[in-house]
């Protein structure tokens, strides 16, 4: 949680506007890829996160309970707050349910990597999978929040997987 690339996670969201539902779409969109990017992007991601997430899941998840009640506290109460102020009819339980699913998202290329790899073909992490990635996630959580959609594109196309085409 100390670390600088961390703790500027949803940085994006201090210059976003509740009442131009854009900027945080934009925010929306920044903050998930620096979580990408701090998982994935070789020469950027944090030494070890990947590995101190899943141990921290195998532990019961006490101790990333601790830690996202942290975060919680610390950023995610004031991005709750501008969404809230941006859409007025999401509801505390759109907000609950939203923010573990914008987690979940987030958290599945990090022990879904050999699955979501097999099944695109791929063999590691490309730059246009990982930006493709980014929009997907980004774009889910606007729509589930009644924001735009990001202004970005999908840079990334699945092609036939040699593993698939063998079983038609």
């Amino acid at each position: 949680m100390d670390n600088p690339k961390f703790n500027s996670i949803f940085k994006a969201f201090d210059s976003a506007d509740s009442s131009r539902p854009e900027t945080l779409s934009e925010a929306m969109y920044e903050s998930i890829k620096n979580i990408v990017y701090d998982c994935h992007k070789p020469k950027f991601r944090i030494k070890y996160i990947n590995g101190l997430i899943m141990s921290l899941f195998k532990d019961d998840g006490k101790d990333a309970n601790k830690m996202i009640q942290i975060l919680r506290e610390e950023t995610m109460d004031g991005i709750y707050r501008l969404l809230c102020e941006s859409n007025p009819r999401l509801t505390r339980t759109d907000i609950y349910w939203w923010s573990h699913i914008f987690w979940a998202l987030s958290f599945y290329p990090v022990y879904g990597k050999m699955l979501l790899l097999t099944e695109s073909g791929e063999k590691n992490y490309s730059p246009e999978f990982l930006n493709s990635l980014i929009f997907r996630i980004a774009n889910t959580c606007c729509i589930m929040l009644g924001l735009p959609p990001p202004k970005h594109s999908d840079p990334w196309e699945l092609h036939e997987n040699p593993i698939n085409s063998k079983a038609n």
